[in-house]
């Protein structure tokens, strides 16, 4: 598994790449999320735009980065296919906890941007954190990382803190399979517990220190490896205010 970071010097290139590309046939494709996996199609080594109704806070996959190249910048996911074959599914999970599933696959027409949005009347996804003037407009907290980490490895959420349920799988691999159980709300960090199911006969390193994500502040884990059919919990702070 991989968290997503958003990479500067790509972002750039891929945006100039969609600022020359032909303007016949390349208007946003606008898809209302339900709930359903938002289908993107790709076209080979050309970037596809997905625009999220809010900045995303991580998209944690499994896609491997030589056959498919992802870049983030606020509420807009870059996907670009470097094999004929790439197909799959990621999860963009938004700083409100609400987490958007994206099936995409190498298919014509493709798109070269999709712009999700919700529906004018939809109900909060359960488990969202409220922000802004739903959480009473509280935009700040004195609570650090190290503040907000070791009250979620102790189960003792900081004053200040708010503490709910958040069911989302996240990752789901022939190897692995990552399951949000609890997040911690501050103005503007977010916390999330998840468990790490090993899917295989054999012990699964989950190899900490490669992971990384826009706003990713601190990661740890009871085990590092994970024996045969194991599990392990999963513990992750991020800036709630999105990517800088």
């Amino acid at each position: 598994m991989r968290l997503l970071r958003p990479h500067r010097g790509g972002l750039w290139l891929l945006l100039g790449v969609l600022l020359t590309l032909p303007q016949v046939g390349a208007a946003a494709r606008p898809v209302v999320f339900t709930g359903d996996p938002v289908v993107v199609r790709l076209q080979l080594r050309q970037p596809t735009a997905v625009q999220f109704p809010e900045p995303i806070a991580a998209v944690p996959t499994g896609a491997d980065p030589h056959t498919l190249s992802l870049e983030l910048e606020g509420p807009r996911l870059f996907l670009q296919p470097l094999t004929p074959d790439v197909q799959g599914q990621l999860f963009a999970l938004g700083i409100s906890g609400r987490s958007y599933p994206v099936r995409f696959a190498v298919r014509k027409p493709a798109d070269t941007e999709v712009v999700v949005t919700l529906p004018p009347t939809g109900p909060a996804a359960p488990g969202a954190i409220l922000v802004g003037e739903a959480a009473g407009q509280v935009l700040a907290s004195p609570v650090t990382v190290r503040d907000l980490l070791v009250g979620m490895l102790r189960d003792t959420p900081p004053p200040g803190v708010s503490v709910a349920p958040h069911t989302q799988v996240v990752l789901e691999t022939a190897t692995l399979r990552l399951t949000t159980t609890r997040v911690y709300s501050t103005g503007r960090l977010q916390g999330y517990v998840a468990e790490a199911v090993n899917r295989t006969a054999e012990p699964l390193p989950l190899r900490l220190p490669e992971y990384a994500a826009p706003g990713l502040k601190a990661l740890s884990a009871t085990a590092e490896v994970l024996p045969p059919h194991g599990t392990t919990t999963v513990y992750l702070v991020f800036r709630a205010a999105g990517p800088q």
